[in-house]
Formats: C-alpha cells, sequence, structure tokens
C-alpha cells in the first residue's frame, strides 16, 4: 500500500500530475518533431510501494516517481505526423510486477468506442497497446492492450503476426473522464519469459488507437518502408537483476455433467448417469526461462464453440485454431512453414508433459502426450479424410530453433507418433528450415522434410477404397511402409509501395505427417504473390491496393491438376471501411476431368464507422465444379457470408454470422445444394467477472433442419480461475407428426482454479 505523508494528500498527487501534464502538452504544441532514436529509452524507475488500486485515478504517490513518456508519432493514416490529440505513458516496476499507466487525451470523449465485452473479444475498440520483446535479440514478444472500460486483450506476437488465442494473468483497469480516458496496467514478471542477467534490457512498444477514424499513434515512429514492427522498437531497461521469481502454478479443475439422448421421436428420452470429470494441470520454472508444463487427465474441455464451417462441397478437411490452454505455452517454437506440428492431433490424452526453454540464442522445445482417442487426417492428391478413432497412441515432439543475424532462425524438429494396441504403426517426421531476413525488405523461407510411415494394420479403423492409390500403395490402413519427402522454398519482399512473395513447394504422394496438418499430397505448387499499396489519405480514401495472386498446380509426375489466376483491388476509405473486389480465373483436373476457364466474381465490405455496429460482408459468384456427383460436372454457384456486431449500449455485445452456399444445374438451373447456417452470440456483461451469453446456430440443408443451443454462465476471476454453469441442446426437426423436436442436451458445471503465482 501507497504511504503518503502530509505533503502528499490525494489533492497534491493530482496538482503534481496537472503541472506534469501541462508542461508536456506545451512541448506537444510547440515546434514538433519525432522522437529520435536516442530518446527512444527509457530507465524504468523503482516503485517502493505498490499502487493501492488498480482503478484508472492515478491517485497513488509512486506514480510521481514513475518515468514519463510521450510526443507520439500518428502511423495511419498520416505517416510521421504530429497527432490530433496527446497520449503519455507513465511506467515504474517493483519486485513483482511491471506498472504501465496511459493518460490518452480526447477532446470529445463522448466518441470513444468501446464495449464491456468479455477479454480478448474487443476488435474495433479504442484501446491502448504494449509489446514487450524480452529478448531483445529475439522477434517474439507479448502483446497486451486495454480498452476504455478496461477489458483486457493479450497475445503471443512473432515478425508481426498476433496470436490471440495466447492467455496469461495480469490487471488492469480504465476510466473515462471529461477530456481524457485513463489506463492502469499491472504486468506480474511471473507471466512473461525473459532470461536472468545482472540488467533487464527489452524492446518495447507503446501504441494508441483511435479506431473511430482509425488513427494509430506510436511512441516509436515507425515507417512503412520497413516491414518489421519489433526493429523499430524503443529500449527498455530494469537495472535490477532480482526480478526472478520461480513459477510454481497449480490448476485443478473439475466437470460434472449429465447426457440426455433422444433415441427415436416416439420413444421417451434416455438420460445418463451423472458424469463426473477432473484433472490437474501444472507449470513450474527451473530458471526465468525454462519451463515445464505437465497434466494429468488435463481440461481440453471447450467452454466456447469452434465457428462452424459449411464445408459442403469439398473433398479436403478443414482446420481448427489450437485454443487449449496447454500448447499455448510458447507455441511458436513448434511452428514451421509446413505445418508439421498441429496440436490438435493430440485429441484426448491422458497425461501429457511439455519442456520450453532458452539457452543462449536457442529455443528448445519438447511436448509427449498418451491420447486415448487419436485423430488422423489422411491425405491424397485430391482427397483427404479426417478420422476420429478410440485407438490409444503415444507421441513425441521436438523443436530445436536458433536465432540467427537479424530477425532470422535456422530450425530442426523432429515428431513420432506410435500406436499402442496390437494394430500397430507409426509414424515420423524430421526436417530443418529456416527464416533468413536481408536488406531489411527480403526474407527467405525455406523447409525441407522426410517422413517414414508404418500404417496400422487394421482396415476397420480406415478401410480405403479401392479406386483410390498412391504410389503403388492402397489407400486404407493394411500395414504397408512406405516414405516420403516435402520441400518449400519462398521468397518475400515487403515494402511500402511494392509487396511480393513467390514460393515453390513440393509434396510426395507417399508424404504423412500424423503429429501435423497436412490435407494435400502428391503436389508441385509454383505460386506468386503482388501487390502496390498507395496511400492516398485525401478526401474519403486512405489507400488503394490492386494485387495479382497467381498458382499452378501439379501432382509428383507433373502431370496439370489446377490453376488459378486472380487480379483483386481493394480500397480503404476513412471511418474502418474498405472494400475488396476480384475476379478469380482458374481450370482443374479432377477424377480424369479437366474444367477450363471456370470464372467467379467476389465482393467484400468491412466497416466500423460508429460505435455501435461492425459489418463485414461478402458475396461470391460464378462456376464451381459440383464433386458430389457422378460424373462431376461445373454447376452455377453462388457464396453468402454476413457477420455483423451490435452493441446497443456497453455491457451487451451481439454478433451474427450469415453463411450460405448455393449450387444450381447450369442447363435446368435447378438447386443441387442449398446450405444455410445461422449464427447468433448474444452477451451480457454484468460486471468485471461476471457475465451470460447464449449461442444459437441453425442449419438447413437438403430438407433437413437444425438447431444446436448453448446458454453459458460465466464467474471468471481471470483467465484460468472460474466457475461455469451452462448447457448444450441440439434440436432436430424430424417428420410429421414430431416436427422439432430435442434430440440431445446436456447440463455441466465446471469449476477451475489457479492455485501459486
Amino acid at each position: 500500500m501507497c504511504v503518503m505523508n502530509l505533503y502528499e494528500t490525494k489533492d497534491w498527487i493530482y496538482v503534481k500530475i496537472a503541472i506534469l501534464s501541462l508542461i508536456a502538452v506545451f512541448a506537444w504544441t510547440a515546434e514538433w518533431k519525432p522522437n529520435t532514436p536516442q530518446e527512444l529509452k527509457v530507465v524504468v524507475p523503482r516503485f517502493d510501494t505498490q499502487p493501492n488500486k488498480v482503478d484508472g485515478e492515478l491517485n497513488d504517490s509512486c506514480w510521481l516517481n514513475a518515468a514519463r513518456l510521450g510526443n507520439f508519432t500518428e502511423f495511419t493514416p498520416r505517416e510521421n505526423s504530429k497527432p490530433e490529440v496527446e497520449t503519455e505513458v507513465m511506467i515504474g516496476y517493483d519486485s513483482e510486477n511491471l506498472y504501465i499507466a496511459w493518460i490518452c487525451h480526447e477532446k470529445d470523449p463522448s466518441k470513444i468506442i468501446a464495449s464491456a465485452c468479455p477479454r480478448d473479444m474487443f476488435w474495433s475498440d479504442d484501446k491502448v497497446i504494449v509489446q514487450l520483446y524480452p529478448f531483445k535479440d529475439s522477434p517474439k514478444g507479448y502483446f497486451f492492450a486495454v480498452n476504455p472500460l478496461g477489458i483486457q486483450q493479450d497475445a503471443y506476437e512473432l515478425n508481426n503476426d498476433i496470436d490471440i488465442t495466447f492467455d496469461t494473468k495480469w490487471k488492469s483497469s480504465a476510466k473515462i473522464y471529461h477530456d481524457k480516458w485513463i489506463v492502469e496496467m499491472t504486468i506480474p514478471f511471473t507471466s512473461i519469459r525473459f532470461k536472468e542477467a545482472k540488467e533487464q534490457h527489452w524492446k518495447v512498444h507503446f501504441a494508441r488507437h483511435r479506431s473511430r477514424v482509425q488513427e494509430i499513434f506510436s511512441w516509436s515512429p515507425l515507417s512503412r518502408s520497413i516491414p518489421s514492427i519489433y526493429e523499430q522498437a524503443g529500449n527498455l531497461f530494469i537495472k535490477d537483476k532480482g526480478l526472478h521469481k520461480r513459477i510454481n502454478e497449480f490448476l485443478p479443475y473439475a466437470v460434472i455433467s449429465r447426457t440426455t439422448i433422444l433415441e427415436d421421436p416416439a420413444t421417451s428420452y434416455r438420460e445418463s448417469e451423472i458424469a463426473g470429470y477432473f484433472g490437474v494441470n501444472g507449470k513450474h520454472s527451473l530458471t526465468g526461462d525454462f519451463i515445464i508444463d505437465w497434466a494429468l487427465n488435463p481440461d481440453y474441455s471447450q467452454i466456447e464453440t469452434d465457428i462452424p464451417n459449411v464445408n459442403l462441397n469439398t473433398t479436403f478437411a478443414f482446420y481448427y485454431p489450437e485454443k487449449r490452454p496447454f500448447f499455448m505455452e510458447n507455441k511458436d517454437i513448434y511452428a514451421s512453414p509446413i505445418d508439421v506440428v498441429y496440436t490438435r492431433s493430440i485429441n484426448d490424452p491422458l497425461v501429457a508433459v511439455k519442456l520450453n526453454s532458452r539457452i543462449n540464442k536457442i529455443w528448445i522445445g519438447w511436448i509427449a502426450a498418451y491420447d486415448e482417442y487419436t485423430p488422423w487426417i489422411i491425405p491424397f492428391c485430391e482427397y483427404s479424410f479426417p478420422l476420429a478413432t478410440d485407438v490409444n497412441s503415444i507421441s513425441n515432439i521436438f523443436r530445436i530453433k536458433g536465432d540467427i543475424l537479424k530477425e532470422s532462425y535456422i530450425g530442426l524438429i523432429g515428431t513420432y507418433r506410435n500406436i499402442t494396441q496390437d494394430c500397430g504403426g507409426w509414424n515420423t517426421v524430421s526436417g530443418i528450415d529456416g527464416n533468413i531476413r536481408f536488406l531489411n525488405n527480403y526474407t527467405v523461407i525455406w523447409q525441407a522434410l522426410k517422413s517414414w510411415t508404418n500404417e496400422p494394420n487394421d482396415t476397420t479403423i480406415f478401410k480405403g477404397y479401392p479406386w483410390l492409390e498412391f504410389d503403388g500403395h492402397t489407400s486404407g490402413f493394411d500395414g504397408e511402409e512406405f516414405s516420403g519427402e516435402a520441400y518449400l522454398l519462398e521468397f518475400l519482399r515487403k515494402g511500402r509501395y511494392w509487396n511480393i512473395s513467390m514460393w515453390y513447394k513440393l509434396i510426395a504422394p507417399t508424404f504423412r505427417t500424423d503429429n501435423g496438418f497436412i490435407n494435400r499430397n502428391d503436389l508441385v505448387e509454383p505460386g506468386l504473390q503482388t501487390n502496390m499499396e498507395f496511400w492516398i489519405n485525401k478526401w474519403f480514401f486512405e489507400k488503394i491496393t490492386p494485387q495479382l495472386d497467381f498458382t499452378r498446380k501439379y501432382n509428383r509426375l507433373f502431370s496439370f491438376r489446377e490453376q488459378e489466376v486472380k487480379p483483386s483491388i481493394i480500397i480503404d476509405f476513412r471511418k474502418q471501411t474498405s472494400v475488396s473486389f476480384s475476379y478469380d480465373v482458374s481450370s482443374k483436373s479432377f477424377a480424369g476431368t479437366t474444367f477450363n476457364d471456370i470464372c467467379r466474381i467476389s465482393s467484400q465490405i468491412n466497416t466500423s464507422f460508429n460505435r455501435y455496429l461492425t459489418l463485414s460482408a461478402s458475396y461470391e459468384f460464378g462456376e464451381d465444379i459440383d464433386y458430389n456427383t457422378q460424373p462431376i460436372q461445373l454447376s452455377d454457384f453462388d457464396r453468402v457470408f454476413l457477420w455483423a456486431s451490435v452493441t446497443p449500449i456497453h455491457s451487451v455485445k451481439s454478433e451474427f454470422i450469415l453463411q450460405r452456399y448455393s449450387l444450381n444445374d447450369k442447363e435446368t438451373k435447378e438447386s443441387i445444394h442449398n446450405m444455410t447456417m445461422f449464427r447468433t452470440n448474444i452477451s451480457y456483461q454484468l460486471t468485471d467477472w461476471l457475465s451470460a451469453r447464449i449461442i444459437t446456430d441453425y442449419w438447413s440443408y437438403a430438407g433437413q433442419h437444425s438447431i444446436e443451443l448453448y446458454p453459458l454462465i460465466s464467474f471468471r476471476i481471470n483467465p484460468f480461475s472460474g466457475f461455469y454453469i451452462g448447457s448444450t441442446h441440439t434440436i432436430d426437426k424430424y417428420d410429421e407428426p414430431y416436427g422439432y423436436r430435442e434430440s440431445k442436451r446436456q447440463v455441466f458445471v465446471k469449476f477451475s482454479y489457479l492455485i501459486g503465482n
């Protein structure tokens, strides 16, 4: 608790802060220049006492000792210009936490865009952002953002890519005043990873987004000629070697559920026994950057549901992003240009262990897990088949990445999955990859892989098809052994006006990665994507971007499979609005039939022009191959996608998603396929900890109709500790006289609590 003497009453503190703010405003209104590299350095002072309360008021005396940063520069839309309003940052630390406060001046606070939504769920709000790079020689960083209502957003960052699925424990609060809004952030040192040293030297970015006009202000002046945000970051020093605290965390959880199933519309429901499910996750550090994660009967159930994909007319498996907490710690270590590691291939492990460490400039990672319900994605040239099974397996994934040069690395990767049951079978993959950046704007990405596979000897797992063979092998699981290779080489240029990506990919028909995601093999693919960016910043326009995409695909014997030429244009307007148009001409060969000059036209609009509505809508029409008829044929199609987020008041947020896919006979115009999916997600944030939401999915296809409901009440103290009451309901439409009836219902209660740091 902060201790104040007679001269440091709350009123006196307010006066001091006001005087310092006036001095900053005076300096800001004088002849303006961006911060120079020499000014982009901050030595963080140590606070003798902690802030009494994180409340967005800055009335604790310790803030008077904070380092103060200002003179932010506008980056978007006017590069290196003086912002319309001022932004100030104060920063300090103690042995436990890093403290950051923001003063965001505003001419008209009524125009602030903010929603009281669950954490991570604000996209178009005003916000402040701090990006920390604790390993100053590595572009891997942490992203912390807060909106004007104190809602948190955190993420991993690597090479300008933001992974919002990351969660960690920290505090934030915000308050809106008549001429500004203020944010306080408290980031525990145990929530980020950094090396032990006599003093800490990190890279840092401070940025502010004003969403109503899509303005971005940055403490570090940013140049569009330099594609790396990390390279343009400022420097942060903490001259203290005592920041490291050993991490010892336990996350026990328990789930109680009961399921009811309708076996026949004319009969009664069958109700299961009450089921209990519990387990524990643990996290420990041997050093500041050597982390051990382990889990016994881990909690991999998802409170939130994946957004459904309309996969009506496709022959390939879909990719779903990882959301489970156990795999989120340092998951970027395992990333590579080809998806050799897809952690959702470890489906429901009984036990799992993960080690992550950094030794000098080398990152090391290892994952081991015993899975009781092993999945497969079995790839071929024209098909891939996702399988869910109750087969047991042991997975081992090993990764080494060494940071070299400037924002570059060389890595080794190895995976091994072994089936433990009588049917046997295993798959192993090893390879080398790298990312070399040079001359600021150029990057070469490459990877070479070799796989060895011994299929399970059990066709009941996957029987295959007599007509589907690859390189002399059958498609079913009949114990065959084979090996294959995969290669990727890509050249990138990113600059102020011109960007280009050229690549060449080769995947052998016998290449498999059971712990990865390869939904197509027997592939040779050269490709190119290039665009020009014209920054207008006049009238209603911000930027115009014409773009060209070209790909050509063959099989391993260079037999033609597919070609696509797609010119497009993107126009960015002020007030967070953009439109795009594209014209796609392609040729495809499938099942021995070639279709030429397949044409598609698509358009899209994205807008968030006010505080109440965010909208994304797209429409695509033209020709598509109907893969579900024999013989296959070319048909007319159209696809509609609509996403809208409505925030009538701060505490209520509604999302709507409509997807529609229609395929019609070219001659008769009769409908072949017509699928509609509509989702609503309405949430109400009662307090910082208490929220309620209900998700509704509606499906319609081939005369079948289904409704799924997902109500949930959450009492969430932090990202890991919470109490949940929820249920899932499936309602299907049956023939008369039954109509709509609930076919399945599950009610559950879940509790989890983080013990430790």
